[in-house]
């Protein structure tokens, strides 16, 4: 199991897995009943894990990946053009093959869809870490 620990945002990195507040486009909620689905269409953020795409001097630019409740595939309310699968997500009908597994082993997928701005001092960064060309495709096929 990956550990984690808090730390300023001027020592992250391009690659860094952090639990970060986000606020979701509730076009990337898989079940519109839930609680969270309720609390992204109010807009209000949610805590998820995110990858940090980049730094700056007031804060990072991350998106965030998703399990959908530790689904093997992809709800298929969502638009499969906005997700990147990491392995073990199936490829099926994807646009991308998926990126190598996390440290967890769980299917999940990473947000095309924005990049978020966290500008709080202090978050909270996993041990691990995306290879670099893991990040490189995320960024490439960033939507915004």
């Amino acid at each position: 199991m990956a550990g984690s620990k808090e730390v300023y945002f001027e020592t992250l990195r391009p690659g860094d897995i952090i639990f970060a507040e986000i606020v979701i486009d509730p076009r990337d909620t898989a079940d519109p009943g839930s609680t969270t689905a309720r609390t992204i269409a109010e807009g209000e953020p949610i805590r998820h894990p995110c990858v940090v795409l980049s730094t700056g001097t007031d804060g990072v630019e991350v998106t965030y990946m998703a399990t959908f409740k530790e689904r093997s595939s992809l709800p298929r309310a969502l638009d499969k053009s906005m997700w990147y699968p990491i392995s073990p997500a199936p490829y099926e009908g994807f646009f991308y093959p998926p990126l190598p597994p996390r440290w967890n082993g769980k299917a999940q997928w990473v947000s095309l869809r924005a990049r978020h701005p966290i500008t709080k001092r202090r978050v909270r960064k996993f041990d691990e870490t995306f290879p670099v060309a893991s990040l490189n495709v995320i960024t490439l096929h960033m939507r915004a």
